[in-house]
């Protein structure tokens, strides 16, 4: 046995372990100044993002969290599932937990805090609506690919604490640098994580053992769990047959009464913030979805105005001159990254 390969292998494996512990960048209170990088296989056409959904507050305690399997290419998730079959049964309670169990948007970032550029590059985990503002700065002619390494943009990310929030909630802004600039350091490009490998996939059979609770039992699955699945999927069927036959007894007091059926409301007070992922919020159950989501539309455009407003006396945006030798590098150091990729 080749002990010198043995040692090597061991420290590869160190190696991309370390690598998966890569430190998670969270912003501070206030203005956050960053740059957002490139893919990590140097193709520019690619998303510089990793997009995926998680579900959260699983397990005893609820303080599991586990990958959606359908956000990553497959046809089943029993959570998904779950949730669907506590939405149909009409009940407050299982609409709640739904609710709190439902797949959540995630996206991984490759990110520099430039107030600790020392750092290097940090991943960075965030929900959609960020993406979402980042996505329409790119959209826009006037300020292009912000991620690009020679002629993008830094990033004043401004966060507000639930705290200090009308909603309630974490609130971000973000609000691209008026002056097109390299990178500050070429290195960078070559400390981009794989942010597909911070995903990690969990066996169909244990997120059922995990959803109700359960624990997994050696490498096989607790037939006890399977029979305690199947007995409160079984609740929820006969919940869902009681509500049709409620529903069914109903209808034919109207027909008899010769009553014309109400105008259909929300079931809840209407809380005046439209959200496409809320179940309630679609035309379907609520008739005042559509003009809270134009509501939400104005504010948010006037948010952005309001956003993109800088002091008379600011300097007027300018391109950076390109340094030829920094752009050389950086543009090597792309090729390279790339040319690694194929040979992978």
């Amino acid at each position: 046995m080749n002990t010198d390969r043995i040692q090597k292998k061991i420290e590869e494996m160190k190696k991309k372990k370390d690598a998966r512990k890569k430190d998670f960048w969270f912003p501070k209170p206030g203005n956050n100044e960053i740059r957002v990088l490139p893919h990590w296989s140097g193709d520019m056409e690619a998303d510089f993002y990793y997009e995926t959904s998680y579900h959260k507050n699983l397990g005893p305690s609820n303080d599991k969290s586990l990958v959606c399997p359908i956000a990553e290419g497959l046809e089943e998730c029993p959570v998904c599932n779950t949730v669907k079959e506590l939405y149909r049964t009409k009940d407050a309670e299982d609409k709640v937990f739904a609710k709190s169990i439902r797949a959540q948007t995630r996206i991984y970032w490759n990110i520099v805090d430039l107030k600790e550029k020392d750092k290097g590059v940090q991943v960075w985990m965030t929900g959609g609506d960020i993406l979402e503002q980042v996505l329409e700065f790119c959209a826009n002619s006037k300020y292009g690919d912000v991620t690009d390494p020679i002629k993008g943009r830094n990033i004043t990310l401004i966060f507000t604490e639930a705290k200090n929030t009308k909603s309630g909630y974490n609130e971000y802004a973000v609000q691209p640098d008026p002056d097109r600039t390299s990178v500050d350091s070429p290195e960078w490009l070559e400390q981009l994580s794989d942010l597909k490998s911070f995903v990690k996939l969990t066996p169909i059979e244990e997120m059922e053992a995990i959803l109700w609770g359960k624990e997994i039992v050696q490498k096989g699955y607790d037939k006890s769990v399977r029979q305690g699945v199947e007995f409160v999927q079984k609740e929820v069927v006969q919940k869902e047959v009681v509500q049709k036959e409620v529903v069914q007894k109903e209808v034919v007091q109207k027909e008899e009464s010769q009553e014309k059926p109400p105008d259909k409301q929300p079931d809840k007070p209407c809380k005046g913030k439209y959200s496409p992922e809320d179940y309630e919020c679609t035309p379907e159950k609520c008739l005042q979805s559509k003009e809270c989501e134009e509501l939400r539309k104005v504010g948010k455009a006037a948010k952005t105005v309001e956003s993109a407003v800088v002091p008379q006396e600011a300097r007027q945006a300018k391109t950076e001159v390109a340094d030829p030798s920094k752009e050389s590098k950086i543009n090597s150091l792309l090729q390279k990254i790339r040319d690694q990729q194929v040979k992978k």
